[in-house]
């Protein structure tokens, strides 16, 4: 991916910041049964377990379906998260323990920045130590 010298790294810090704020204050929880209701969107989003352990930290790419498409991947088990965390079993995420935040993202370079920095500042369990990701209300 070449870098794209119109992204400001304030910029990203920024929405980095408001994604922060969805995880603590505007976490979804994943439906009991049936299909997931989120946008079709392209954006970034955060798995997190007790409201508060960052599991995972994930982004569309060039699916149709956006993060719909995504979180619906996860629930199915096809996913490299769901595969190495729930053995496949993406039905594990619709106990009450786990929830998600998400915040669209059209650019796709900004979606790529953001999807790394939350990465470093949280340091999800699936791929890191997951010893910072612990969020403070």
């Amino acid at each position: 991916m070449k870098r794209n010298k119109n992204i400001q790294p304030r910029s990203i810090e920024t929405l980095y910041l408001e994604l922060y704020e969805r995880l603590v204050n505007e976490r979804k929880s994943f439906p009991d049964a049936g299909p997931i209701k989120e946008s079709v969107n392209q954006g970034v989003y955060v798995i997190l377990k007790n409201g508060t352990q960052v599991l995972h930290v994930g982004r569309t790419t060039r699916n149709a379906k956006g993060l719909l498409g995504r979180l619906q991947a996860h629930l199915r088990g096809r996913s490299s998260f769901v595969k190495s965390y729930f053995n496949g079993d993406g039905s594990q995420l619709r106990k009450r323990d786990y929830s998600y935040a998400v915040l669209e993202v059209a650019d796709p370079y900004k979606r790529a920045y953001l999807e790394a920095l939350a990465i470093g500042k949280l340091c999800p369990k699936h791929i890191g130590t997951g010893a910072n990701s612990i969020l403070k209300e």
